[in-house]
């Protein structure tokens, strides 16, 4: 089971961002180093849980991407 927060952020403008925060220990430990994951065009966040869940326990892994709608 993935252990993930979701989040988005709107700009000034109005493009939204989503982004997804592997916590791995179950909060944001802000003291890991951090990855950033772009899942591009084709991907989604929920391709990269099989990279992302095992790296979780030593880093900070975040997927973000545009939302469309």
């Amino acid at each position: 089971m993935a252990d993930y927060a979701d989040s988005q952020y709107e700009s000034h403008d109005g493009l939204v961002l989503y982004a997804r925060d592997y916590a791995g220990t179950g909060h944001r430990d802000t003291s890991r180093p951090a990855i950033v994951c772009l899942s591009g065009l084709t991907g989604t966040s929920a391709s990269l849980e099989d990279l992302a869940n095992p790296l979780a326990s030593d880093y900070r892994c975040t997927d973000a991407s545009r939302t469309y709608g």
